[in-house]
């Protein structure tokens, strides 16, 4: 027989025990109950910041680059198709693509002249900009249940394929666009490389190998950081049409090109790919992100140009570069994300939802950015 001591001890460590458990029970429930509301009201601003991008930078479908001289660019066309199927917008993406196609789409072939204001000034391709719009039209064909989206897509996939796309040598890759298609040293944008596109294309065209211009898009990174030794990417490479080698420096000019705004969508691309498709890109993004710490940790700083060997070539930051930067390090290198976290992405925030008039290029990546960490970038397959 246990004696009243015991017994008392026994009752108040068991009284203890239950105690604790229901507080840690309760305290997990409100931790839940937190967090989704907290992803409730940034999906809400989320949404508003979409309204408002509307109502101060789309006219009757046409999105105008208030910062740009009032141009009109078959990228900011697409970005804001993007923005609208991940919105569940139908009427925004159906007036956003109608403007589309009865204005830039080209009158040879299906895809887009990438530059108009009043008439097209420029009937040359943007490589990521078709990708982009046919990509948002398969979305848009899944999300809002609408055939004839589908089959737009389609034609300008297959026109992508034989305009925008080069198979030499080793690699299958996309190209800047069609002026450079029938050049000797063909240039290769890095950051139009958009490997979770590539595979959403693959579902649909199976008389073209997709997944190996996504694999070769991510080859074609890792090549350059790993076997070239190169710190930062440069906007663009140069691939000789005779011999399938890639050049940094173009043989004949000697132009080189150094890292800036063109690469900062590979980034985010990159997190789209891994978050799709459960690609492990965590020997890229080490690789890509091991410079920007060594800035960030050294200067409190990332700047908008450095040279392909991180000689820095400006004392400007840019909130776009913080932005898919934090893309794609939150899985890979969550130190380095809070980091960027705690310093800039707070105060990018806050600007975005205050009435400043900020840039159009950086509104839409504060969009693509919150968007992806709230899980609103969906490709709405029903495959696994």
């Amino acid at each position: 027989m246990y004696s009243n001591k015991v017994k008392f001890f026994l009752l108040v460590l068991i009284t203890s025990v239950f105690t604790s458990l229901f507080l840690l029970q309760h305290k997990s429930r409100r931790s839940h109950q937190e967090a989704l509301q907290k992803r409730t009201t940034e999906l809400n601003e989320l949404h508003g910041l979409w309204l408002k991008y509307k109502e101060k930078s789309i006219i009757n479908g046409r999105v105008i680059a208030h910062d740009e001289n009032g141009i009109t660019t078959s990228e900011g066309q697409s970005y804001a198709m993007l923005r609208a199927v991940w919105s569940n917008d139908t009427q925004g993406f159906s007036e956003i693509w109608n403007w589309t196609k009865t204005n830039l789409k080209r009158p040879k072939d299906h895809l887009f002249s990438w530059k108009w204001k009043n008439h097209i000034i420029d009937a040359n391709t943007a490589t990521d900009a078709d990708s982009d719009i046919a990509l948002a039209l398969i979305l848009g064909s899944r999300r809002f249940k609408n055939q004839t989206y589908l089959d737009q897509a389609k034609l300008i996939i297959s026109d992508l394929k034989k305009i925008d796309f080069v198979t030499v040598g080793r690699w299958n890759i996309p190209h800047a666009g069609n002026w450079t298609h029938k050049d000797r040293y063909i240039k290769v944008h890095i950051g139009y490389l958009s490997s979770y596109a590539y595979r959403e294309f693959g579902q649909i065209d199976p008389t073209f190998d997709w997944d190996r211009v996504a694999n070769d898009s991510t080859a074609l990174i890792h090549w350059l950081l790993s076997d070239k030794k190169i710190k930062f990417l440069p906007e663009y490479v140069f691939l000789d049409r005779k011999t399938g080698d890639i050049h940094i420096k173009h043989p004949e000019t000697n132009q080189q090109a150094d890292f800036g705004y063109d690469v900062f969508p590979l980034f985010w691309r990159l997190a789209v790919d891994a978050q799709w498709n459960n690609q492990d890109h965590s020997t890229i993004g080490d690789l890509l992100l091991k410079p920007f710490k060594s800035e960030m940790y050294d200067k409190q700083k990332i700047f908008d140009r450095y040279s392909i060997q991180a000689n820095q070539l400006s004392h400007h930051e840019a909130d776009t570069l913080y932005l898919t930067l934090s893309s794609l390090s939150e899985s890979i290198d969550p130190l380095f994300y809070k980091l960027i976290s705690d310093s800039k992405l707070g105060a990018i925030w806050r600007r975005a939802n205050s009435d400043e008039a900020l840039p159009y290029y950086v509104q839409n990546w504060i969009w693509f950015h919150k968007a992806l960490q709230l899980g609103a970038v969906e490709n709405f397959s029903s495959n696994p």
